[in-house]
């Protein structure tokens, strides 16, 4: 009888044993917390990356020295870059683009920036020793020297231009190989010279913002050009709309600046290169 409600007993501990662990094992799944997989977010960071507009930062200096590579400043307004209402590297006659590098050759020769060789640096252009009727010796080799300038600016270089000799007598007429702000460039025997041959100047172009766009630089711009001797007369370089100044202490630039409304807006594109950003085109966008 003992050994029967031992067995009996024994049965029972083993059944409620049985029952709690089945009972742990159900109420441990129940209370389990399911597992939330978190979303694949990196295609669309990837997409976010896509659309983050590019970013560019430059000096003011920067942004002045590529608004300098803008084909302007000649006597001819036809291939004038400011006077057309859309021109680009590719139609422009390369003509004008060469007196645009020689251009820059004399504002770079006294700069503290200048590389150029043949003892051209450090120079003062108008204190340049005149050589006899040639005018002043500028460059004695073009390929040394206008190419770097060339392909920095223009992603050209002198193969793509027809050099020829000019007679640079007194008394016979010459044809100047190319021409800039009063300044005209002679060609003879790979030397060229230069001459003031006449009272041309430089157009002022004003800055307004700029942004990179497809992998270029594009900076939009004013134009005005001196309209008189005094300081109080300037025109808008595409209009030719005069403004008078109250008086010749105001600054030009900030001028155009506060009176957008009053001036021709330019979009001017610059392509990217080895070498930075060179001029691609320029338009008219109001």
């Amino acid at each position: 009888m003992k050994k029967n409600i031992l067995i009996y007993g024994i049965i029972l501990l083993l059944a409620c044993a049985l029952t709690g662990t089945i009972t742990y094992i159900l109420m441990d799944e129940k209370d389990k917390v399911p597992e939330i997989k978190e979303p694949n977010n990196s295609n669309k960071e990837e997409n976010q990356n896509e659309n983050k507009p590019e970013i560019i930062t430059l000096t003011d200096s920067e942004v002045n020295m590529y608004l300098g590579y803008i084909p302007t400043g000649f006597s001819s307004t036809e291939f004038d870059a400011l006077k057309k209402s859309s021109v680009t590297v590719d139609n422009i006659e390369k003509k004008y683009l060469l007196s645009m590098a020689l251009g820059q050759t004399i504002d770079i020769m006294d700069s503290e920036y200048c590389n150029l060789p043949d003892g051209l640096c450090n120079q003062d252009f108008y204190k340049l020793e005149e050589g006899s009727n040639k005018g002043w010796k500028l460059i004695n080799s073009k390929e040394q020297v206008l190419n770097p300038i060339l392909k920095t600016m223009y992603n050209i270089s002198t193969t793509n231009l027809d050099f020829k000799n000019t007679k640079p007598n007194e008394d016979e007429e010459r044809e100047s190989i190319a021409e800039y702000s009063g300044i005209c460039f002679y060609y003879e025997n790979n030397t060229i010279y230069a001459s003031e041959c006449s009272s041309g100047g430089k157009p002022i172009i004003i800055p307004e913002s700029y942004k990179l766009e497809n992998n270029n630089l594009i900076i939009y711009s004013y134009a005005v050009e001196e309209a008189s001797m005094d300081g109080l007369y300037y025109q808008d370089c595409y209009s030719n709309k005069e403004i008078k100044l109250d008086s010749e202490k105001i600054n030009i630039s900030n001028y155009v600046k506060l009176n957008k409304e009053k001036f021709t807006k330019y979009k001017n594109t610059f392509k990217k290169s080895e070498n930075g950003y060179y001029w691609y085109s320029t338009e008219v966008v109001k």
